[in-house]
């Protein structure tokens, strides 16, 4: 035994003087891997105290926590018990009565736990107590951990706390014996009371770092358990600690699913509080009204709201109340009502104000909303939160996002505290004006205030935000805020946001990499969010990459799975089915079956899709169809439903002046039916590009003071006569745009292009600008044609490359129509025209030359099947023709010359060299400088060229060579 024992303290020394290494003595090892752990347990204290020389505050702590974790990892618990209190305690000598040795055992509670102790190395101690099945002893040294160190170390407390919760339900999961998950309750309970002289949390956000992994045990605990399991937890909380006790831990279990959704255990913890005559409490009457609202138990919303007026402290239950009265109430019964009160002589009180309002509210009454709002005043009442809520909800509802900050401000002006709801309005009102600088700066500013607790629901909005502008940056580092300053963990609804921005922004691989964590993650996460969301947008994005197979896995995925579904999840599969399948009929028959869904609605969008391709292919009978069919099933329309009507409409009678004529008497009476409300429309201040789009068509086809009077129209239905805002947006600017350019008004072009160029400018130079808006890259397609007349006309031509330089640097990128513009109008300036050659010779006349080559294959290959019977071997296609087959997408150049665009510029080319001296020296110098259109240019002779024939004569080779090599050839053979 001597000899082991000289090896163990040998090795013990080895270890100490090499902190790093995480060895243990050879002898010890080896008695651990024997089957009797009793030689180990009684030398153990004897090698410690030989080699610390009865000295144990030399111990180094690291060393300390390197022999208990190896003790606890190799699964030494009773030796570790037997080590632990002679390192941890504080008394120097422990006599065999003071240590545990069973969980009836005399543990002497004075001892003291050394000052020093690290997490890990009691994590060892207690999880040995939990392994060897002494949870007396377990709850004894947890009590005297809490009562001597909750005030210096309380972080290192509830860490230990938690890790003991959670090793407490794995041993009753593995051995199934002992301890049973109602005790693991009673002693969290038991141990939360002596840590902060209370059990009760009533926010689990701010108090995420105690609750979190007692929030996973219960939620997978209620998986498995019926109600009455918690009932009968309650009951014995109460008998053993007390009423106050167990109305705190109630309360505590309600805010536990209230985070989780689980509004059938809210209902039933709701009602043992209420059955047993418990207090009640503001969190407690938030929660079960939230749960009513959403199990659609409207009928009990009021009337418990107003049987505990003492918990009436949270501006939200008021919320849940009013969007109870909506449901219950149409607008025509609470309308009679409250007009009713007028008639017997009793006036309404502000409480009724606040609920019609409301009501009103929800319905974008906006106009109705404000009279009572002004009657009220006129009683001199003041208003409530219910009214200035109203207020704020209305103007939203009708799309005047702008008003929302002045009403928002009424709530500090009559001292009403705002709700999360009221702050989610805001935020989604800034999401409506594209506004990322200002929800920011709002966010900032209410967050030093600490006026409101922020949710994920604000962030999400934030997120969407971000998506509009395409600042994916800015997007992801909200989501990191989210989780690290206001500790609020991701579920689908931020994580589908932020896959929204990457989809926008057109990083398909980062949201499906954001995607794929999510869902690998999911497995081990305990919040059962609905992750619809999140597979709606991976959805999304495979159809953007036409990856057909995947969306077809993910949606087979959702369906059998059997996840509750939601409207956008049908938007995006008539979306697959529209974009991928091409199967128009099976979109809309799911628009039919939706109709008769039991809570999805069927929403514009839902449509918005089968018309936006319908108008891509220009089948306008298809929109007028689906148009008639929404007013038939009285479903909504918005502003881009509203557009693809008028456009199919305009485009439709285009080439008819009377036609033309209607389509603009339906445009005028379409805006002021939505003005008024007499049109069915999800938000009643269109869109700009409802007007803004039918301008320019009718500055080219019709009068240009016609299309000034439509706008105007419009700014004084929707924003007032004087009010100038509307010019400030960038599709209005557009259609001055192109009405200056069709009345050639250049002074009033150059201005207003000049500012449309500036108001780019400030809007990518914001500070949260920290990427460019790809949606503005596209914003000069449509408005060049016409800055090349501006140049032309006032002669500037020549400054036209500095500026095409400038805008490409600036990230605008332009379509084929334009650059072909650009082309023809150089070719129209002798100056210019080899600014244009350059160009065709560059980058343009190989697109059509291989549009010209795959038609000509395709062609031949027709006639070659046509010509051949069905035994003759069919001739083999060229490499070109396979690759094509393999994917059609291949060979479609996105710049390339038109036919009529290369018809005229070789028109101008011939009047050009009609005007040089000496034509060969200058056809010499082009071949030289832009051979590619030189040879197509060539091909044949130019016969509007003066004295070409001599031209040929002298060139009669060169001509040859080059008609039938169809090559370059080089200006030394010309």
């Amino acid at each position: 035994m001597r000899r082991y024992s000289v090896q163990a303290i040998r090795n013990l020394d080895l270890i100490s003087r090499n902190k790093s290494t995480l060895a243990t003595p050879q002898s010890i090892e080896n008695r651990l891997k024997g089957k009797d752990n009793k030689p180990l347990v009684s030398i153990l204290p004897s090698l410690i105290d030989r080699h610390l020389q009865k000295n144990r505050n030399d111990l180094d702590p690291d060393y300390r926590a390197k022999l208990l974790g190896y003790l606890y990892h190799r699964q030494a618990y009773s030796a570790l018990l037997r080590v632990g209190p002679r390192l941890l305690y504080e008394n120097e000598y422990i006599n065999a009565k003071t240590r545990i040795k069973n969980d009836n055992g005399n543990d002497n509670n004075s001892n003291f736990l050394r000052y020093d102790w690290k997490r890990f190395e009691l994590k060892y101690f207690l999880f040995s107590l939990i392994q060897t099945g002494k949870f007396k002893s377990l709850d004894l040294v947890v009590c005297k951990l809490i009562t001597h160190f909750s005030l210096t170390r309380k972080s290192d407390v509830i860490y230990l706390i938690n890790s003991v919760l959670i090793k407490m339900e794995k041993y009753h999961l593995e051995t199934n014996k002992q301890l049973n998950p109602k005790e693991i309750i009673f002693k969290w309970v038991k141990w939360m009371n002596i840590l902060n002289g209370h059990c009760e949390f009533n926010n689990y956000i701010t108090n995420s770092s105690i609750l979190r992994p007692f929030l996973e045990f219960i939620v997978r605990l209620s998986k498995k358990k019926e109600p009455a399991f918690f009932y009968e937890v309650l009951d014995e909380i109460r008998n053993r600690q007390g009423l106050h006790t167990v109305s705190q831990f109630s309360t505590t279990l309600i805010q536990l699913f209230n985070h989780y959704r689980r509004f059938g255990m809210i209902e039933s913890i709701w009602f043992y509080k209420t059955n047993k005559n418990l207090p009640i409490v503001s969190s407690d009457l938030t929660s079960i009204l939230r749960t009513f609202c959403h199990l659609g138990k409207y009928d009990l919303v009021g009337s418990n709201y107003m049987e505990y007026p003492e918990a009436h402290d949270d501006n939200s239950q008021f919320d849940y109340c009013l969007i109870a009265y909506a449901n219950l109430h149409d607008w025509e019964s609470l309308q009679k009502q409250f007009n009713a009160l007028f008639g017997i002589g009793k006036l309404p009180n502000i409480q009724q104000y606040g609920i019609v309002m409301f009501a009103l509210a929800r319905l974008g009454e906006l106009e109705s909303v404000e009279k009572l709002y002004s009657q009220l005043l006129r009683r001199d009442m003041l208003p409530t939160y219910a009214v200035l809520e109203s207020l704020l909800l209305a103007h939203y509802k009708v799309g005047d996002y702008d008003s929302c900050f002045t009403h928002y401000e009424f709530f500090e002006k009559y001292d009403v505290k705002p709700s999360k709801y009221t702050y989610a309005i805001i935020f989604k009102a800034y999401r409506g004006l594209n506004d990322i600088e200002g929800a920011l700066r709002f966010l900032k500013r209410k967050t030093m205030k600490k006026q409101v607790e922020f949710t994920e629901s604000h962030f999400a909005t934030l997120i969407q935000t971000t998506s509009k502008t395409t600042n994916y940056v800015v997007g992801k580092e909200l989501y990191q805020i989210m989780q690290s300053v206001y500790k609020i963990t991701p579920s689908g609804k931020s994580v589908a946001a932020l896959m929204d921005v990457y989809i926008e922004s057109g990083l398909y691989d980062e949201s499906i990499k954001l995607f794929k964590s999510y869902i690998a993650n999911k497995k081990d996460q305990f919040i059962d969010d609905n992750v619809v969301p999140v597979y709606n947008k991976a959805i999304l994005t495979y159809i953007n990459i036409n990856d057909a197979h995947k969306c077809e896995e993910l949606i087979e995925y959702v369906i059998n799975s059997k996840l509750p579904t939601d409207a956008y999840f049908y938007e995006v599969l008539i979306k697959y089915m529209v974009k991928l399948q091409g199967n128009f009929d099976s979109a809309i028959e799911t628009i039919d079956q939706l109709m008769n869904h039991p809570t999805i609605t069927v929403k514009p969008s839902h449509f918005e899709i089968i018309m936006s391709a319908y108008y891509k292919i220009s089948y306008y009978e298809g929109i007028f169809q689906l148009y008639k069919k929404m007013t038939q099933m009285n479903i909504p329309v918005n502003s881009p439903i509203l557009l693809y009507l008028i456009k199919s409409t305009f485009k439709y009678s285009i080439n008819d002046k009377e036609k033309l004529s209607d389509a603009i008497k339906m445009l005028e009476q379409i805006m002021e039916n939505a003005a008024k409300g007499h049109l069915n429309v999800s938000i009643k201040k269109l869109h700009p590009s409802i007007v803004a789009w039918p301008m320019r068509i009718i500055s080219k086809y019709s009068s240009s003071k016609k299309a000034l009077e439509l706008l105007n129209k419009y700014n004084e239905l929707f924003y007032g006569k004087d009010n100038p805002i509307i010019n400030s947006k960038l599709t209005i600017m557009r259609s001055l745009l192109v009405l200056f350019g069709e009345i050639e008004q250049w002074d009033d072009f150059k201005f207003m292009f000049d500012k449309y160029l500036a108001r780019i400018e400030y809007l990518n130079t914001l500070p949260s600008s920290t990427v460019p808006n790809k949606n503005f890259k596209t914003l000069l397609i449509g408005i060049i044609p016409y800055e090349l007349r501006f140049l032309i006309a006032t002669r500037q031509l020549d400054q036209l490359p500095k500026y095409l330089e400038a805008w490409q640097e600036k990230g605008f990128i332009w379509d084929n129509d334009s650059w072909n513009d650009i082309i023809l109008a150089y070719f129209m300036d002798p100056q210019m025209i080899e600014e244009g050659m350059k160009l065709v010779n560059d980058k343009f006349i190989h697109g059509f030359n291989l549009i010209h080559k795959i038609r000509l294959l395709r062609n031949e290959n027709k006639e070659d099947t046509n010509i051949r019977s069905n035994n003759e071997t069919r001739r083999a296609l060229p490499s070109i023709m396979k690759l094509k087959e393999e994917n059609p997408e291949n060979f479609i150049p996105k710049l390339y010359l038109t036919s009529d665009v290369k018809t005229r510029i070789m028109q101008l080319l011939d009047n050009y060299l009609n005007s040089t001296d000496n034509k060969e020296a200058k056809l010499k110098e082009f071949i030289d400088k832009y051979g590619y259109f030189m040879k197509s240019y060539l091909m044949n002779p130019r016969t509007f060229v003066k004295n070409w024939e001599d031209i040929e004569a002298n060139h009669e080779k060169y001509f040859n060579e080059l008609r039938n090599t169809r090559r370059v050839l080089p200006s030394m053979k010309f």
